[in-house]
């Protein structure tokens, strides 16, 4: 075999072995989404300290990402303080993990009198956002986790009253 036979059949066989790994890597499946390791993380809540988010397992969570500037986000903050108001929800725990800066978020949240813990995401929050689901790395995202730390459901958007009626289990006592 010639030399430039030898270099055609080398480049042929990395053009198909390029395209192989292409398609394997276009058609992979992600993993199942997970909250585990948003669930074992620490975020630093409006106070400054260090929260576990593992204080509140056992309980049922609505968990939205969020930031001030973002227009859908400020829309679903008020949705969800509407039905937060309502004593079965007021048993679901929720948390809003900002995305954001600090000072703008503590005026957020005064002007809109949010009344459940909002914390601060870091780095590592875009992978758990991707872990739960969040494929598009979107905002606004929201999870529902249930008691037992599974998720119930997500959603990329904007959610609103009729979302969560929807979507979270009505939670007769608080552990």
């Amino acid at each position: 075999m010639s030399d430039k036979m030898r270099w055609i059949t080398v480049l042929s066989l990395l053009v198909v072995l390029a395209a192989a790994g292409w398609l394997y890597l276009a058609n992979r499946t992600p993993a199942a989404p997970t909250a585990a390791p948003l669930l074992s993380s620490h975020l630093v809540d409006l106070a400054g300290i260090r929260q576990p988010l593992r204080q509140w397992s056992g309980q049922v969570l609505v968990i939205n990402f969020w930031a001030s500037w973002c227009v859908p986000c400020q829309q679903q903050m008020d949705q969800i303080r509407l039905w937060h108001t309502d004593p079965s929800a007021r048993q679901v725990e929720v948390i809003s993990i900002a995305l954001d800066d600090r000072a703008a978020v503590q005026r957020f949240v005064t002007s809109h009198h949010i009344d459940w813990p909002v914390l601060f995401g870091d780095v590592e929050t875009f992978n758990s956002m991707r872990q739960l689901g969040d494929y598009k790395d979107s905002l606004p995202f929201a999870a529902v986790i249930g008691a037992d730390g599974r998720i119930l459901a997500t959603r990329s958007g904007a959610i609103d009253r009729s979302w969560l009626q929807a979507h979270v289990p009505i939670v007769t006592h608080r552990r």
